[in-house]
């Protein structure tokens, strides 16, 4: 299923890709590398298909499972860039500037920095930013 997952994703049909890996999580599957790859493909289905709060929630708990910054940074900021697209104005603004916090060092956290600064910009007015 999560080979079947990973085709169905690429040939740009994520109902398909989201079923298949959750049909793949579903399972006691022992390799805790196959269950990320997983739950990422999910992640990623979920946004295809526009279902960003969904999306953002699978990224973060993605981010929590790693403590490397290669690792969390960017599934930080894929959860970031589903909470703007959802709205939530304030939980992108609350993602990116705990990168920014938590890692100031890391290039990679240079884009959060650049992407708070638009968030701030582009916040519609009356939302909390």
């Amino acid at each position: 299923h999560l080979l079947r997952g990973d085709a169905l994703l690429q040939t740009k049909n994520p109902e398909g890709a989201l079923a298949a890996y959750r049909s793949y999580l579903s399972k006691d599957v022992g390799d805790p590398v196959l269950r990320i790859s997983a739950k990422r493909g999910e992640a990623v289905a979920l946004e295809d298909l526009g279902q960003n709060a969904e999306a953002a929630a699978a990224y973060e708990e993605l981010a929590g499972i790693s403590e490397r910054p290669e690792i969390v940074i960017p599934d930080l900021m894929s959860a970031g860039r589903c909470r703007e697209k959802a709205g939530d104005w304030a939980a992108a603004r609350t993602i990116y500037e705990g990168i920014v916090q938590k890692y100031p060092v890391e290039p990679l956290a240079a884009d959060a920095k650049l992407k708070l600064e638009e968030v701030e910009r582009r916040a519609p007015s009356g939302a909390q930013p």
